[in-house]
């Protein structure tokens, strides 16, 4: 199983190849207390689809998570954001196929 873990201590934008199975998504050093945060994740395929598990810690736009395109050299851009210090997350769709 692979998993996927982002600090938001490292950056905002994270671009990730989508070459593997994504069986564990996390999200490490929210926002502290009385902050809103928020980060942007790019993801490329690289021409093989393979499962990806955004968690249930992201709740997203029209209640369904996206398919993240599995097309080689085709990105997908995905936005969050949190007013709960990571509690919890929204997730939506910025671009996909692009």
């Amino acid at each position: 199983p692979t998993s996927l873990s982002l600090d938001l201590s490292k950056a905002n934008v994270f671009e990730v190849s989508y070459n593997a199975s994504v069986n564990t998504f996390s999200i490490t050093n929210s926002p502290s207390t009385n902050y809103a945060g928020s980060f942007t994740l790019v993801t490329t395929g690289t021409g093989t689809p393979y499962p990806w598990n955004w968690g249930s810690a992201v709740t997203w736009s029209g209640g369904s998570a996206p398919s993240v395109t599995s097309t080689n050299g085709k990105k997908d851009i995905y936005g969050f954001i949190t007013t709960n210090q990571g509690t919890s997350w929204y997730g939506f769709v910025g671009a996909q196929n692009v």
